[in-house]
């Protein structure tokens, strides 16, 4: 649980400038709060576990411009997951688990910070994200597991936070149609690539892709 806070602390510190120098660079546009519900995926290229889960996700996060066409947009989406611990020939970790061979439930958060670059034409608006996401999670024994399996959830927890395999660099895609009320409805696509596993030679190994359905508030001047 320490190491989740400590992730969380530092996505925030990381935050914190990049809201600050919006703030004070914004134009005459407001930060606009939006709302995000749809499915995400992580590969799972290890054959003896569970198939690449699908999870559905709900979000929230806020556009705020530093100009009309460049702005920070940091999102939270939330899931759950089922996880196994294994130790093989093949090494020690945590996999993507069905719910036949599960160990842990891990709530998961994917704190993303993408700097996005926008086009306008009419109502409609066009953008391109890119930044850092962090991955945040915490195992807990999952329902009628039975205790004796209590050992491996440390070892699930301890995985998360090591060799960097929270840490993924993101890219966005983002359509969104403005209506004559000021709020937007449209589709975001994100892709998450998992650093540690490039550094493995795991390719793309736990690399996770997700769309939603994105609803954005009026701001203040609309």
């Amino acid at each position: 649980m320490k190491k989740v806070f400590c992730i969380l602390v530092t996505a925030l510190i990381l935050l914190f400038p990049a809201v600050l120098f919006a703030g004070e660079n914004a134009n005459s546009e407001s930060t606009q709060f939006f709302f995000t519900l749809g499915p995400v995926g992580m590969l799972n290229t290890d054959t003896l576990s569970a198939p690449s889960p699908i999870q559905f996700s709900c979000g929230f996060g806020a556009d705020i411009p530093v100009t009309n066409w460049f702005a920070v947009s940091p999102s939270m989406s939330i899931f759950t997951t089922y996880y196994l611990w294994r130790d093989d020939a093949t090494g020690a970790r945590a996999y993507p688990a069905e719910v036949e061979n599960r160990t842990a439930l891990a709530p998961s958060a994917i704190i993303d910070v993408p700097a996005v670059f926008s086009l306008h034409a009419g109502n409609n608006s066009f953008a391109l994200g890119l930044g850092a996401a962090f991955f945040a999670c915490y195992a807990f024994l999952a329902d009628s597991v039975p205790k004796t399996e209590a050992g491996d959830i440390k070892k699930i927890n301890s995985f998360f936070y090591s060799n960097l395999r929270f840490l993924y660099p993101s890219v966005q895609f983002t359509y969104d149609f403005k209506t004559e009320s000021g709020m937007k409805a449209g589709v975001v696509l994100k892709a998450f690539i998992p650093l540690a596993s490039l550094m493995e030679d795991r390719g793309l190994d736990g690399g996770m892709a997700g769309i939603a359905f994105r609803m954005t508030l009026p701001g203040k001047t609309e």
